[in-house]
């Protein structure tokens, strides 16, 4: 130890610092009180192991493939290079792997995570998270809470779990999991596959031909841009295909009273056997001209509100159980 501001502790504050380069061993002849500021340097060259308190630590890996746990308290951790484990503990973390394809776990908190350059799994843990997974094919997992998590640059999955969360699956071919809650998606770039889950969610498919399954609940889903496949599931949802040649898809519907906003030239509507016949004809349906345009009547009380849509423009294909229809 080397004590920087006097030769006898006395009664007041003496300043001493400790390096990472080796142990220190300190022995105190009198009962003195010592206070300790810790201030984190960086991480050696090879894999270190740091293990946290439970007040808000600072912990930097620096070179080699990391082990960093910030235990209890608000931690900032950086991974640096390698491939590197961070958990933040209790509190509100904020982590960043850096470079490497690093496995990051917020904990109990509101936690902000980065993954930084890399494949990187990262998982918010309880609480309300903002999670970025950066470049590279990442995997995020908002679990408990309301969580904001932006796959970034590559093939990301990204599954927000339990909660109102909103996804971002930003450039590349994504895979987004809304779970349980109120959730929005955005596919952004690339041919994405969305999934809303229980809940009134929002999906919308951005650029790219993209798969939208709005599961159950109220759902609005959009296409967007590109040749897309939008399936509303259980509930009463709102479909847009957008620009392109698009699919809508009411195969395994179940019950629900639907809308597509913009059934045009070159789009198609799926449906199926609905009397369990193994043939779909005209009596699993019936078509009704409203003020809005036409109606298609299912089995109960099971409809689609196709908006501006002239019945006699309508053309069915049927083949065995399946039925396909267009416009004309």
């Amino acid at each position: 130890m080397e004590c920087m501001a006097g030769t006898s502790f006395g009664h007041g504050f003496i300043p001493f610092y400790l390096t990472n380069s080796g142990a220190t061993n300190m022995t105190m002849r009198d009962a003195y009180k010592l206070n300790f500021t810790h201030e984190s340097e960086g991480g050696t060259d090879g894999a270190d192991n740091e293990m946290g308190t439970d007040g808000n630590d600072i912990q930097l890996g620096g070179l080699g493939d990391d082990s960093l746990d910030g235990g209890n308290g608000n931690d900032n951790a950086e991974g640096g290079e390698g491939n590197d484990h961070l958990f933040g503990g209790l509190g509100d973390d904020s982590l960043n792997g850096g470079n490497g394809d690093d496995n990051t776990d917020g904990g109990e908190g509101n936690d902000h995570l980065f993954g930084g350059l890399g494949d990187d799994s990262l998982n918010g843990g309880n609480g309300n998270d903002n999670t970025d997974g950066g470049e590279g094919n990442d995997h995020l997992a908002g679990d408990i809470g309301n969580d904001n998590l932006t796959g970034g640059i590559g093939d990301d999955m990204v599954d927000g779990g339990t909660g109102n969360d909103k996804l971002s699956g930003g450039s590349g071919l994504d895979n987004l999991i809304g779970g349980d809650g109120n959730d929005r998606e955005d596919g952004g770039d690339g041919n994405d596959d969305l999934s809303g889950g229980a809940g009134a969610d929002n999906l919308i498919g951005g650029l790219g031909n993209d798969n939208e399954d709005g599961g159950s609940g109220n759902d609005r889903l959009n296409g967007n841009a590109g040749t897309d496949s939008l399936a509303g599931g259980l509930g009463n949802d709102v479909l847009t295909g957008g620009t392109g040649s698009d699919l809508f898809d009411f195969g395994n519907t179940g019950s629900g009273k639907d809308v597509v906003k913009d059934f045009a030239l070159g789009d198609q509507l799926h449906l199926v056997d609905q009397n369990s016949d193994g043939v779909f004809n005209s009596s699993d349906y019936s078509l009704q001209s409203t003020h809005s345009g036409t109606t298609i009547h299912l089995a109960g009380s099971d409809a689609i509100n196709l908006v501006g849509v002239n019945l006699s423009h309508l053309q069915l294909d049927a083949t065995s159980g399946d039925g396909y229809f267009n416009l004309m």
